[in-house]
């Protein structure tokens, strides 16, 4: 994965029962970068939640200190617990599929969620990822 590419594409819900009656959520104004669909209370698009960067940097940024294969030296990066993500659009299931912008795909157990900490970026030194 290119380190321009970290920040997830899609966020897929794995399915815990049908979504309930969905509540509207404001409506991006800007590029959209987030999608997140499946299992969801609460959409803007049709069955999906889609987000531009200030409406997901609404939602509280965090900060996590760590370095990478792709790095090497200890980097800052901020960006959105994807717990507070999957809580504001009522997500419910026991795992999430993620997709990058380059094509890459990973399976997340929710309870991983829990045990570690988890960040989708979007900035890296402050600086916006592309």
């Amino acid at each position: 994965m290119r380190a321009g590419l970290a920040f997830l594409f899609w966020v897929l819900v794995a399915l815990g029962g049908s979504p309930s009656t969905s509540a509207e959520l404001p409506a991006p104004t800007g590029r959209v970068i987030l999608e997140v669909s499946g299992a969801i209370a609460r959409t803007n698009d049709g069955g999906k939640a889609v987000f531009d960067l200030a409406l997901l940097e609404s939602l509280g940024l965090q900060e996590l200190r760590t370095s990478t294969p792709w790095t090497g030296e200890a980097r800052t990066y901020t960006g959105i617990d994807p717990r507070a993500l999957l809580d504001f659009v009522g997500a419910r299931g026991d795992a999430i599929e993620a997709s990058a912008l380059d094509g890459y795909s990973v399976t997340i157990p929710i309870e991983n969620l829990r045990k570690y900490p988890m960040l989708l970026a979007t900035r890296v030194d402050g600086k916006p990822l592309r």
